[in-house]
């Protein structure tokens, strides 16, 4: 494998791993959303649920 070949994948990869940690934060954010969305519509605190 070529030295470009392989300086192509590397960046490739780390490219992968950058928006795979984006996604990941995105997700989290959207379920705290959700989260704190139904609560509001059942009238719950953060008491309420220990």
């Amino acid at each position: 494998m070529s030295e470009q070949r392989y300086a192509d994948m590397l960046k490739s990869a780390s490219a992968l791993f950058a928006s795979a940690d984006v996604d990941t934060e995105s997700e989290k954010r959207a379920a705290i959303d959700e989260i704190n969305e139904l609560m509001t519509q059942h009238g719950l605190t953060v008491d309420d649920l220990r």
